[in-house]
């Protein structure tokens, strides 16, 4: 196992919670629980490790320093049932987004493949059929049946677009403009916040905090600046007046980020924020999805009717000879 999922950090950590708080002691805790690494923890905790120290080290780090933090104040069983809500949370988001783009995923692939039938086998029958009858071509028909022949030279040349595209975009390339997307916006920092929001209420110091919390961020460009925004912090100044610095969020945010800063509450109302990007986010995926159905419908209707429109005129005008 080298990596754990969100969905299965919020089971272990709900598993171990439960227990823990029935009475059980740790390392008889977590021999009743079924994961492949835990002989390996219960080694060393019977060797006098702490449980922060005798985790795997692919577990999040920002989790070990919350357990860590809880150890040395006596509130593990309070922190394993943060952590275990805190990733519960973080798995519905991704499951609700997965959810939400399998069915226009799902008509984009039809589509596709059912025009590369009707390219592929319908429309060489056809253009055979109009050759044996020596029928004059539309100028229309012509174009559509030589798009026909180099169909497949196009799709090995969208292929290698798209794999390059999504090449540049795993290698943060495209970061910089991909982050204009309010969408990405919100995911991004919707799910910062809430690490960040989580680690302060937990009782992480802010530059800890910080540094745990931007390891997780995937935007390199957000990334490389929060590099800024640490130093800045380190040096004395605010979350809010750091990130105004960067010209990363709008106005509005920075406000609450402030009140929450003023009021010493920074941790509640980075959870509050990260709540209200998510709501953004979802209502963004709705709006997105509301507008690409139909759309995707028209095209591939109009697709179809510009195949029949060019099959049927050689045909009319094959009739109208013989009359």
């Amino acid at each position: 196992m080298s990596n754990l999922s969100s969905a299965k950090l919020s089971s272990f950590f709900s598993q171990l919670h439960t227990l823990l708080k029935s009475g059980i002691p740790l390392t008889k805790a977590l021999g009743l629980m079924k994961y492949d690494f835990l002989p390996q923890v219960i080694e060393k905790l019977n060797y006098g490790n702490a449980l922060s120290i005798a985790l795997p080290t692919y577990f999040p780090k920002s989790a070990i320093a919350s357990i860590n933090n809880a150890e040395q104040n006596g509130m593990l069983e309070i922190v394993l049932d943060q952590l275990a809500k805190h990733y519960f949370a973080v798995a519905q988001d991704q499951q609700r987004i997965k959810s939400a783009l399998v069915y226009p995923c799902f008509v984009i692939i039809l589509s596709f493949l059912s025009l590369l039938l009707i390219f592929m086998f319908v429309l060489p029958g056809f253009e055979s059929l109009f050759v044996d009858m020596k029928v004059e071509l539309p100028l229309i028909t012509r174009l559509l049946l030589n798009f026909a022949k180099i169909l497949p030279l196009i799709i090995v040349l969208l292929l290698i677009i798209i794999f390059v595209i999504v090449k540049n975009i795993k290698e943060g390339r495209l970061d910089a403009y991909l982050i204009r997307l309010r969408f990405i916006l919100h995911l991004e920092f919707g799910q910062f916040f809430h690490n960040l929001g989580f680690l302060l209420t937990s009782n992480i110091p802010m530059e800890k905090a910080l540094g745990l919390s931007t390891e997780n961020i995937q935007n390199t460009y957000v990334k490389n600046k929060f590099i800024f925004v640490q130093q800045a912090i380190i040096d004395g100044g605010s979350l809010s007046s750091a990130l105004s610095n960067e010209q990363l969020l709008p106005k509005e945010t920075l406000s609450m980020l402030e009140i929450g800063e003023s009021s010493g509450e920074l941790g509640v109302m980075l959870l509050n924020i990260s709540s209200m990007y998510q709501d953004q986010q979802q209502e963004q995926v709705k709006r997105f999805l509301s507008l690409l159905e139909p759309m995707l419908t028209l095209i591939v209707g109009l697709f179809v009717a510009l195949i029949a429109l060019t099959l049927f005129l050689p045909i009319l005008n094959m009739i109208s000879q013989i009359q």
